[in-house]
């Protein structure tokens, strides 16, 4: 697939998959794999699991593509496709590790692992311990919302039902930024040691 691919428009890449098929596919798989394997492993030490991630998310936007319901209008290629790929890798780590939170920002050592339960290393006790009291400085909606995603392990759908939200858009939204709250907090608590 070519550079440009993040150019091109939904009904074009549509025509190209449907005239190329899986060779189309495979080319836009190894045009943005490594990119996206050095943007995943912000989140995720395993480049197997991001590795996964990604291969689920071509094919998603494989047949997202094909059934006309991408909009080059809204979003490149690029961005929809590593959108695509950062969900499937959440998923995948939500499953993998229910019982953590696990937050990796790209230009920092910052690295914060919450476990829930209490049988883990005293340095995780510790840091649960720093956490537990950052999410309680949050606002009430931010601490329900964290709860809900991460300790219960609620969809983004029953967290709409639950807290009324207006969509997933939204949902993720306010998620990010509770998260980035919480961060703050944490590292702040983690300075005053």
């Amino acid at each position: 697939m070519p550079e440009h691919s993040n150019q091109l428009k939904g009904s074009q890449l549509q025509n190209r998959f449907r005239k190329e098929g899986m060779k189309a596919v495979v080319a836009l798989y190894k045009q943005y794999r490594n990119e996206f394997c050095q943007f995943g492993q912000r989140y995720c030490s395993s480049k197997e699991l991001v590795l996964e991630s990604w291969h689920d998310a071509v094919l998603d936007f494989y047949e997202i593509v094909l059934a006309g319901k991408f909009d080059a209008k809204k979003s490149g290629v690029k961005t929809f496709l590593f959108t695509i790929g950062k969900y499937k890798l959440f998923t995948k780590l939500k499953k993998e590790h229910r019982n953590q939170i696990v937050i990796l920002e790209k230009d920092s050592n910052f690295s914060l692992i919450d476990n829930w339960s209490n049988n883990q290393q005293e340095h995780s006790t510790e840091q649960a311990e720093q956490l537990q009291k950052a999410l309680k400085k949050l606002g009430e909606r931010c601490q329900q919302l964290l709860t809900l995603f991460y300790y219960h392990d609620y969809s983004v759908e029953a967290i709409i039902q639950n807290m009324g939200y207006k969509n997933k858009e939204v949902v993720y939204s306010h998620k990010s930024r509770c998260i980035r709250q919480l961060k703050e907090l944490f590292e702040k608590s983690a300075l005053i040691k």
